[in-house]
């Protein structure tokens, strides 16, 4: 067994693998093909796509790859969502980036053959399809409008990287912690359909990490917010009450 194919075992018995009656719909006709980076890869490449894909399906907090783990694997999330996160100087884990429906992950690691740099883990029940390197980089090579799609990835996460960092050297701490709320809930269908609500699968600690400020000045803006009736709290989830008003805090910056 080559070790591209045993990782790929390993993976699917470490997670869950969907079972056929819950599997999403095949390739060509998956309701996250349009607009989805996939969205350009002809019929004949997707069906070969869901011959050779896994479906895992992640319970919340299950890791799906760790830093340092070898990149056979490029992720499309399906549903749900994922968190990445790298370690600190002294261990402990800093959030660098969220990802949900319709997003990939895993594939800047397998375009320069390195090893995963960050950990990924589900942050509430995610399903994922996981592609394997050689076939995610053929596609690469053999279609032009597909690797333009990847290029055009890489710029759009290099230029948040950079709006975060304008974000952490420009903005007060109430408006980078609207910003996130509202990223939060209007970047996820499962927060969606929970009415605006924000579980407490990232901690206060994380999101403070997230915009560049401490656990104890995100803790006094959000009590700050629910004071003015932005937001309504408790130990489990962050529920938006009115988000009107919590864009008005950037929205004129």
């Amino acid at each position: 067994m080559c070790t591209a194919t045993a990782t790929s075992f390993v993976l699917a018995h470490r997670l869950k693998i969907i079972q056929m009656k819950d599997k999403p719909s095949i390739c060509t006709s998956c309701s996250r093909r349009k607009g989805s980076i996939f969205c350009e890869l002809p019929s004949d490449f997707l069906e070969r796509l869901e011959r050779q894909k896994i479906i895992f399906n992640c319970q919340p907090g299950q890791i799906i790859f760790s830093e340092g783990n070898p990149s056979f694997l490029v992720y499309h999330i399906f549903s749900g969502f994922v968190k990445l996160s790298k370690s600190g100087r002294k261990g402990e884990k800093l959030v660098i980036r969220l990802r949900g429906p319709g997003d990939i992950f895993g594939h800047r690691a397998v375009l320069t053959g390195e090893p995963y740099t960050a950990e990924a883990m589900a942050l509430v029940p995610t399903t994922i399809c996981a592609i394997q390197k050689e076939v995610f980089l053929e596609a690469i090579k053999e279609y032009p409008d597909f690797a333009i799609k990847i290029m055009a990835k890489l710029s759009t996460d290099l230029r948040a990287s950079e709006e975060q960092t304008m974000s952490i050297a420009h903005e007060e701490v109430k408006q980078r912690v609207a910003r996130l709320l509202l990223f939060l809930v209007e970047h996820n269908e499962e927060f969606i359909k929970r009415q605006l609500v924000i579980p407490n699968s990232l901690s206060r600690s994380e999101m403070a990490q997230m915009i560049g400020t401490t656990p104890e000045s995100f803790s006094r803006t959000l009590r700050l917010f629910i004071e003015r009736k932005y937001i309504d709290s408790t130990r489990t989830e962050i529920r938006i009450i009115d988000p009107t008003a919590l864009r008005s805090l950037y929205s004129t910056v």
